[in-house]
């Protein structure tokens, strides 16, 4: 038995030692097909990546292209020239396309003085502003009381590498030197008619209800070319159209140019003086009250109703109910 025992043992390790190494060889084979799994995704990986990439650089080179097709540039169709009288405020009109992240500056000339940097006010004097609305391409330079001396060149700069330059004269003529001749002859020089007025309809004042919509029309009359621009004014501010109440400017240049001041949803608050105020001719101005729940004379005028008696038309109805009712009783009797 003893001897059976020492035959069997070396078989029984042998036996163990080709169990350890077939689980080695297992573990091995697996480990290895793991790895090369994952080389396969790398791999695979990789290849989406440059797929994707050389997808997108065609796209990034397009983008590249556009940025550079969208260099800024001025609008030439705005005038050159603008002249106005001392006293009344003028406007240098500049307008540029593509501007994106540059600045707009204003410049004077004469002196190389820097007027206005964006929106800020670059002087101490505080007759020269930059009026711009959101989203649109126009820095028009607001001269208040211009005078003699505030004549000359004015430079529109763009912050570009090189810098980009428009240039507007500003002629300013002294209202106590003009007389009949002269002003025919500044009519035949520079265009621009003296008589030249604006004129909103339905003025001097105006009634309208708390939540309805104001609608200003302003008429440019006399005028022998179209104003550049028309600017709206409430309560001497110019007004934001984009704001996100609903505030709408349509303007049509033609022989008579119309501005249509649009204002959704009318509140008190908008009550007050609002002006039309075009490029080439004299300001029109309107009072307007929006009122809540009350019925001025002036709001009623015109109004058509079924009776002359000025009662509201229900109570005229149940009046000639009555009436009737009465008389039918009368005649049963």
């Amino acid at each position: 038995m003893a001897r059976y025992h020492r035959k069997v043992e070396p078989v029984v390790k042998v036996m163990q030692i080709a169990r350890i190494t077939f689980f080695c060889i297992l573990i091995t084979m697996e480990l290895s097909y793991s790895f090369g799994r994952a080389e396969v995704c790398a791999e695979d990986h990789k290849t989406d990546l440059s797929k994707s990439w050389q997808k997108f650089r065609p796209l990034s080179r397009q983008a590249r292209r556009v940025d550079q097709d969208l260099v800024p540039y001025f609008d030439n169709s705005t005038s050159k020239n603008v002249t106005t009288t001392s006293g009344k405020t003028a406007y240098l009109p500049c307008r540029v396309r593509h501007l994106g992240d540059r600045t707009v500056s204003w410049i004077r000339r004469k002196d190389l003085h820097v007027l206005t940097v964006g929106r800020f006010t670059y002087t101490s004097d505080q007759r020269f502003q930059t009026i711009h609305l959101e989203n649109s391409d126009d820095w028009t330079l607001q001269v208040k009381y211009p005078q003699s001396k505030d004549g000359g060149v004015y430079e529109c700069q763009v912050s570009t590498v090189p810098k980009m330059s428009h240039f507007v004269n500003l002629n300013v003529i002294d209202r106590s030197q003009l007389s009949g001749k002269l002003e025919q002859d500044t009519r035949g020089i520079f265009g621009t008619s003296t008589e030249s007025k604006a004129k909103i309809i339905g003025g001097p004042t105006l009634y309208i209800n708390s939540g309805s919509t104001i609608n200003l029309t302003c008429l440019v009359m006399e005028s022998p070319v179209p104003p550049d621009y028309v600017f709206w004014y409430h309560n001497g501010k110019v007004i934001n159209y984009d704001s996100p109440r609903g505030i709408s400017v349509h303007t049509e240049k033609a022989q008579r140019t119309t501005s249509k001041l649009l204002i959704s949803n009318a509140q008190p608050s908008d009550s007050g003086n609002y002006s039309c105020v075009p490029s080439n001719a004299e300001p029109a101005a309107i009072g307007l009250h929006v009122l809540n729940g009350e019925h001025p004379a002036a709001m009623q005028h015109g109004k058509h109703t079924s009776s002359g008696s000025g009662l509201p038309t229900s109570w005229n109805i149940q009046l000639y109910l009555i009436m009737n009712i009465a008389l039918l009783t009368f005649n049963k009797r």
